[in-house]
């Protein structure tokens, strides 16, 4: 992965980003920060020392680790030349060679070479001029909008009546970091990925989002004209060339596959990128363009001034806006509607693809709520899909003894939900398993985060068992823990410390007892 991914979760104030951000502290892989400036990625301070500021410079700091800023608003809410001079070093640092930057005071300082990081930040929602500076750098920012539901009454007294927040909060946290670590610890020199193995389709989704992201960030200079219709005319767009955005939307997508425990795109990994291309953009001009794909690709004045709650010239200016950048075209204007003229655009050929049957089912959401396909899978159909420890149930076992086998996230899911949205939770080595695949084959292929779900009564019954477990001379006995060869002990030891109760993994490679002190012993 040779560019630096940046990504800032956008909501109001009090959406639960924070909290978020604060799930991936990991101090081992992560570097934290409230606040920020760019300039401190390499530092020209006045007031240090020559000899001391590689120690103050952040660049060096966060190499191979992710920089976590919790709040990006205030590099946003600076002023025009501050702003337009923090996002130009901070658009040169993700390009992830490094930084060289010179100043009066000590001239030349910084650093070339390999610096890659990745950025994960929380701001809120951003305004139009950010966006107008992004455009002319070539944004190497990405943004995803949270959309927190506004809670109800009854949600907010249930808030306090619950447990103790930060509790919830560390109970996640070390869950998330559990995870994390066991990721890095079971590919601790990166991982080879095969790209000619990935879904040509999946890959031409890819591209169809990043040459849409590209159009919809392209940058627009207005200014007033009296000769022009609505007052304002404007140059010909400045669109970047979509190259980068493939580059790193493609990452997003692998990024998301390795978490699921897998090493190949399937469509599951196109959500996160559909909707990281539509935030991306502009705010309004996102709002218009999802509007535009919920109504079938064709919009008019009238269903953007409701969409926007801004007046019908508004309206015109922003369809104007898509057009120019050759996402949508103006196909008619009907008559005047009460003394104003109505204007209807529609999606170009090129971006098409979005607001057909064939995109829809891979969003995550549909006009900010979420999407259920409109298809509900048989039980025949769902009975395939679900682990073999039900699909081999034979016929009069009682339900109890089946459920005690099945993961939680099915075991639990209540009566009448989706097929699609309970196998979204279980590994594709058992959600794809064929009917008639032993259970014990299944979970040879399960990838070791997989017991970060809990499923202890599936791995106690699916695994076969294996020799019993030596007698210590107290007389008490510890499980035998059997471990394959390309498993790290580490990796294991975190999750059993985690996870007592696993008695087994998988194969025969090693054999080490899991010892009371909570390491292992031969």
């Amino acid at each position: 992965m040779a560019n630096p991914f940046a990504l800032a979760l956008v909501d109001v104030p009090s959406s639960g980003k924070t909290i978020t951000l604060n799930f991936f502290d990991v101090p081992e892989l992560t570097y934290t920060t409230d606040n920020f400036t760019p300039a401190a990625l390499v530092s020209h301070a006045s007031n240090v020392k020559q000899e001391d500021l590689d120690k103050v410079d952040m660049l060096p700091r966060i190499r191979y680790r992710t920089l976590i800023v919790r709040d990006l608003a205030p590099i946003f809410g600076a002023h025009e030349d501050d702003l337009l001079k923090s996002l130009g070093i901070l658009t040169r640092a993700l390009d992830g060679e490094g930084l060289e930057t010179d100043s009066g005071v000590y001239g030349q300082r910084g650093y070339k070479g390999d610096y890659l990081f990745m950025l994960l930040a929380g701001t809120t929602p951003i305004s139009p001029r950010v966006f107008k500076v992004l455009g002319n750098l070539g944004s190497r920012l990405f943004f995803l909008s949270l959309h927190a539901p506004v809670k109800t009454e009854e949600e907010l007294i249930q808030q306090n009546r619950g447990g103790h927040r930060r509790q919830k909060e560390s109970a996640c946290q070390k869950a998330t970091g559990n995870f994390l670590r066991g990721l890095w610890a079971e590919n601790p020199n990166g991982v080879d990925w095969n790209p000619d193995a990935d879904s040509v389709n999946c890959m031409l989704v890819i591209a169809r989002c990043a040459k849409l992201l590209a159009a919809l960030r392209g940058a627009i200079h207005v200014w007033h004209s009296d000769e022009a219709r609505e007052g304002f005319t404007h140059n010909v767009p400045v669109i970047e060339q979509p190259d980068r955005i493939n580059c790193l939307l493609y990452n997003l997508a692998r990024g998301h596959a390795l978490v699921a425990g897998r090493r190949d795109l399937i469509v599951d990994d196109l959500a996160p990128i559909l909707e990281v291309t539509f935030d991306s953009a502009p705010t309004i001009r996102a709002k218009v363009f999802r509007a535009l794909i919920d109504n079938g690709g064709i919009l008019t004045t009238s269903d953007v001034a409701n969409t926007l709650r801004c007046s019908p010239p508004t309206a015109r200016r922003e369809m104007e806006a898509l057009c120019v950048l050759g996402i949508a075209v103006a196909t008619k204007e009907t008559g005047p509607a009460n003394g104003r003229p109505e204007t209807e655009i529609k999606l170009a050929n090129d971006f098409a693809w979005f607001a057909g049957d064939e995109c829809r089912p891979f969003r995550w959401t549909q006009g900010g709520k979420p999407f259920n396909p409109p298809l509900t899978p048989p039980a025949s159909e769902v009975l395939k899909e679900i682990p073999p420890c039900v699909a081999q149930a034979p016929t009069g076992t009682p339900t109890s003894e089946v459920l005690k086998e099945i993961p939680p996230c099915v075991a639990q899911a209540p009566t009448g939900t989706p097929a699609s949205e309970v196998l979204k939770e279980i590994p594709p080595c058992v959600a794809q398993a064929p009917t008639g695949t032993l259970a014990s084959e299944v979970l040879k292929e399960i990838p070791p985060v997989y017991p970060l779900i809990p499923t202890t009564p599936l791995l106690h019954h699916s695994i076969p068992h294996q020799p019993p477990a030596p007698t210590s001379s107290s007389g008490s006995t510890n499980p035998t823990i059997l471990i394959h060869a390309n498993l790290c002990e580490s990796r294991l030891s975190a999750l059993l410390r985690t996870y007592p109760h696993l008695i087994a993994l998988v194969w025969k490679k090693k054999n080490l007892r899991w010892g009371g002190g909570g390491q292992f012993e031969p």
